[in-house]
């Protein structure tokens, strides 16, 4: 636990650690979604898939970002739950750990959306 938990993620430099921790993971899966969907016509002229996986391995790892930031957090408020709760690092502990589990998710959910694009012709409508 840092020993200055309470006044770092109360600065701006902490609390940017903090949601950017919790929402890499959503944005990255959204910029996958939509850049998915943007490739799609231009792969379908061009026969090439490669577009494909060069944004899924990018969105991949900013989600991988986020999870690391949120575990960095995480590490940095203490690893557990305080007892009185209602702090500023309990609430940077919440944050850090909805950060993992949305990262792990939307990771999960941009892998899930990768498959298709080994199987699927883009140009099947």
């Amino acid at each position: 636990m840092r020993p200055d938990a309470d006044t770092y993620y109360s600065e701006p430099r902490g609390m940017l650690t903090l949601w950017a921790g919790l929402l890499l993971g959503p944005i990255a899966w959204l910029a996958h979604q939509a850049s998915s969907y943007l490739l799609v016509y231009w792969s379908c002229g061009t026969g090439h898939r490669f577009a494909f996986h060069i944004v899924s391995v990018l969105m991949l790892a900013a989600a991988g970002a986020g999870a690391w930031l949120a575990l960095g957090a995480w590490r940095g408020t203490g690893k557990g739950w305080a007892d009185d709760g209602g702090g500023r690092s309990d609430r940077g502990r919440f944050m850090a750990v909805a950060g993992m589990m949305a990262s792990g998710l939307f990771a999960l959910a941009i892998v899930a959306q990768w498959i298709p694009t080994f199987l699927v012709d883009p140009c099947v409508r």
